[in-house]
């Protein structure tokens, strides 16, 4: 499952291979959407809640909101189901929806980047970091292929490749392809919001 960005993206494996997906593209209101389209999602499968196994999740980078939904949600499936559980990043999911070798960038706003590249077998080459605009843009002149909402946020002349949101294609395959590990929230940079200086009267 991805909240973290601008789309709600839910898919399901089965045993016998079939997958069954939602995505909705919704901008916000992740957290009122997320249940009804699990339940759609297990209507169409034709199976319980308790049948599932593993869960991958995004932890990040993201939405600030958006990342303690899926997580919140997903720790809630684990409880009730004791399947296991495995973190994934935006830019790992990017990554692998539009295909290696590429350079991820997804827009964090107020003139900023989430950045990473990827080798040709989709191994992260180097760690993911924040960058402004102009050193975005100055890292992307170095690479042939770039995917997320990053590239025209830093450069409206240049292109992304593949879809602006991890497909549930994408989210399926890494969640098999990745060992298990605790969902923790990925914090690139610190929320926007900020307590107040001085106390209110």
């Amino acid at each position: 499952m991805d909240t973290c960005l601008s789309a709600l993206t839910l898919g399901l494996k089965l045993d016998d291979g079939r997958t069954v997906s939602v995505s909705e593209e919704i901008g916000i209101g992740h957290a009122e959407r997320i249940a009804p389209a699990f339940a759609q999602l297990l209507a169409e499968a034709g199976i319980a809640p308790d049948a599932i196994d593993r869960i991958g999740v995004t932890v990040g980078p993201g939405s600030f909101m958006g990342q303690r939904v899926g997580i919140a949600f997903a720790k809630g499936l684990v409880m009730g189901t004791g399947a296991e559980t495995v973190a994934l990043t935006t830019l790992e999911a990017l990554a692998e929806t539009a295909g290696y070798p590429v350079a991820v960038a997804i827009d964090a706003r107020r003139g900023q980047a989430y950045t990473q590249r990827f080798g040709k077998r989709g191994g992260a080459k180097g760690t993911a970091k924040v960058r402004d605009y102009a050193d975005t843009r100055r890292w992307m002149a170095k690479r042939s292929r770039v995917a997320g909402s990053g590239v025209s946020a830093a450069d409206p002349s240049r292109n992304a490749v593949g879809p602006l949101v991890p497909s549930a294609a994408a989210l399926l395959r890494l969640t098999e392809q990745r060992h298990v590990s605790p969902l923790r929230t990925l914090y690139m940079r610190a929320p926007d919001a900020k307590p107040p200086s001085r106390p209110a009267l």
